[in-house]
């Protein structure tokens, strides 16, 4: 029963990974020809795409919540686990506009102590840890750029 199992899920995981990639080449290929002009379309083309991708259930605010509030801020989602407690923040900007973002987001998920920041303006995505110790630089943990990066 182990193997069949084993096997199957083999075969999704394969499945699941063809599409990502196929979402990755897609998006790529958009923001090559501009069609991401504005945060909204960043926020719903690339992001929600990618997270749905990923297995986050987009439609599930209490899970995946949009314009989550921080006292009187907002991040642009709030990826939760259980429901309604917030392990990654993610702020979206319009593609080549994240510039100095990067401090507001860390300033939400310090405050809030939320372990994860990624900010993204759909080309370029910032991995932090902002609760960990050091200064900003060194609580970067990754830097993707998908133009540079093949799926």
């Amino acid at each position: 029963m182990k193997t069949r199992c084993g096997e199957e899920c083999t075969r999704k995981s394969l499945f699941v990974r063809g599409l990502v990639k196929e979402d990755l080449l897609d998006i790529r290929a958009g923001i090559k020809a501009g069609r991401y002009v504005n945060e909204a379309t960043v926020s719903q083309g690339i992001v929600q795409r990618l997270l749905n991708a990923l297995g986050w259930p987009v439609y599930d605010t209490e899970i995946v919540a949009p314009e989550y509030s921080l006292g009187t801020r907002r991040a642009d989602y709030a990826l939760c686990h259980p429901p309604r407690e917030p392990v990654i923040l993610i702020e979206v900007k319009q593609v080549g506009q994240s510039k100095d973002a990067d401090r507001q987001l860390f300033e939400y998920a310090f405050h809030k102590g939320v372990p994860m920041a990624i900010l993204t303006e759909g080309q370029e995505w910032n991995f932090f840890l902002p609760t960990e110790q050091g200064d900003h630089s060194e609580r970067q943990l990754y830097k993707l750029d998908m133009s540079e990066r093949d799926p």
